[in-house]
Order: C-alpha cells, then sequence, then structure tokens
C-alpha cells in the first residue's frame, strides 16, 4: 500500500474485495497469527507464536466483542481461558466449555 509516509505490506485476508468486506462485516472476531520477536538471553532472539486482536497498519484484525487483549498466546486454552475471563466480567454469556459442543437436543434449542 502507499501512503504519505511511504510504502508498507498489509496482510488482508485473500478474498475479492467486495467479499471481504461483507465477510468481515459478519465476523466479530478477526484474529490475526503472528511470531512475536523479543531479544532473549546472551543476544538470542526469543520467538513466541501469538494471536493479535486489535488492528495494525501492518495486517487486518479486530475483536468486535472488546473482551479479548490485544495479544494472546497461539493456544486454544489461553484464548478459551481469555474469553471467558471477559465474559464472566460482562455477565453477558455463558462461558465456553473445551472440548466438544453439546449436542442440539429439544430441550436445550
Amino acid at each position: 500500500m502507499d501512503s504519505r509516509t511511504g510504502k508498507y505490506t498489509r496482510v488482508v485476508p485473500t478474498l475479492p474485495d467486495k467479499a471481504r468486506k461483507i465477510v468481515l462485516g459478519m465476523a466479530d472476531m478477526v484474529l490475526f497469527c503472528d511470531l512475536d520477536v523479543q531479544p532473549g538471553t546472551e543476544g538470542e532472539p526469543s520467538v513466541r507464536r501469538v494471536i493479535r486482536t486489535k488492528p495494525s497498519l501492518y495486517y487486518e484484525a479486530g475483536d468486535r466483542t472488546g473482551r479479548l487483549p490485544e495479544t494472546l498466546d497461539l493456544d486454544f486454552s489461553s484464548f478459551l481461558a481469555a474469553f471467558n475471563t471477559a465474559t464472566a466480567a460482562k455477565g453477558t454469556a455463558r462461558p465456553v466449555a473445551s472440548g466438544r459442543p453439546a449436542p442440539v437436543t429439544a430441550s436445550n434449542k
């Protein structure tokens, strides 16, 4: 992309422009998986796999719920814990259980 300050690369979902706008408009969360490189001990870089939930100049991401932190470890249990903690704090929905979803029956429709 070109801007007034120079050129940069932005990572976006690989859909045609019109379809991308429709899908992104319907999604509550668009998560971007990335590597977070930090200086480690003895000058060795420390690399951590993360999920980014907030938009950046360089990638498309977003959390319309506003419940997730900006960066999470790329691990489902970490995501689930963060989502359930935020859900419980807001008091708006039941926490999500890990594992398989419960089957739909006439009593829980």
